[in-house]
């Protein structure tokens, strides 16, 4: 099971370092047992008396309780119910109470208030305030994972790091980077995604073409790109795109005379830093079959 539920929503807030707090724990607690209800209610609609609810509480809690993840969910005696558990173990580990987690679920299954608006204004108030509290958190820890991946990486035999930190390894080969047509792209850490697509060398990171000429040729080449470095580019483009529509207002100002400018625009809130992204890339030749793994997302909460 994936929850999908708010990190698309992650780049309007700010990510000043924050602290895991009682509330913020209670209110994870009570989003992941409205999961956990929604998937009995779910289960019971689609199975009818087939479904057994107690033994879903029981296996979900009996690994929540333990604290560890069940290795092969598929072998256990509820697999639906352990992969929640181990889900939410993966994730969140020592962010929430897991008691406090199972009570809640218990109280959400007497409710009978299910889709009401009401419950919709609860449940809406309670993911604003995790939204708000809690992914800037998520976003600090995965920052953190990131550097210690590529300090890692820096020290494995085969790995270069670029003057500007790029960090990529080549496979012998003799083609150009320049001619890639296909490519895997992977972002994230723990809330990890991963694409297979066809890729050119134009749709490349500017931060990349720019150091294209330092790397040699080969058969195929894993790039490493610091988070840090493709926010500082997502940042030079949007304040260029603001410079240029600027440019664009004034000068349609000056040719229609008296027209006042406009009220200064609202400071900017801060945009979430990108992720530490990885790419694989080459040139696809139908007697060379590159292997990749399947694409894959995962968001938190």
């Amino acid at each position: 099971m994936k929850y999908t539920v708010l990190f698309s929503l992650l780049t309007a807030l700010s990510l000043s370092a924050q602290e895991l707090t009682p509330r913020i724990s209670e209110d994870l607690a009570s989003l992941l047992s409205a999961e956990h209800a929604a998937a009995v209610l779910r289960n019971e609609k689609a199975l009818g008396k087939a479904f057994d609810r107690s033994l879903y509480r029981q296996e979900a809690a009996r690994i929540l309780r333990s604290g560890q993840e069940l290795p092969d969910p598929q072998k256990s005696a509820c697999p639906e119910a352990a992969e929640f558990a181990n889900n939410a173990l993966h994730f969140y580990e020592g962010d929430f109470d897991p008691e406090l987690l199972l009570s809640k679920t218990d109280q959400l299954l007497q409710r009978r208030d299910w889709g009401s608006p009401a419950f919709e204004r609860e449940m809406q108030q309670l993911r604003f305030r995790l939204r708000r509290d809690y992914l800037p958190l998520l976003r600090v820890r995965e920052q953190q994972r990131e550097k210690n991946l590529l300090a890692a990486n820096a020290l494995r035999d085969g790995v270069t790091v670029l003057p500007n930190g790029i960090q990529y390894e080549v496979e012998p080969g003799s083609d150009s980077i320049r001619d890639i047509t296909r490519g895997t792209s992977e972002s994230g850490i723990l809330f990890f995604t991963r694409v297979t697509n066809d890729m050119r060398f134009e749709s490349l990171p500017a931060c990349l073409r720019d150091v294209a000429d330092s790397l040699p040729r080969g058969r195929s080449w894993v790039i490493y790109i610091p988070g840090p470095l493709l926010t500082q580019e997502a940042e030079a483009v949007r304040r260029q795109a603001a410079e240029d529509q600027q440019r664009r207002e004034a000068k349609l100002r000056s040719l229609l005379g008296s027209v006042p400018p406009p009220p200064a625009p609202a400071p900017r809130a801060a945009s979430a830093p990108e992720p530490l992204l990885k790419l694989r890339l080459w040139k696809d030749d139908p007697d060379h079959p590159v292997d990749v793994l399947p694409d894959t997302h995962t968001d938190a909460l």
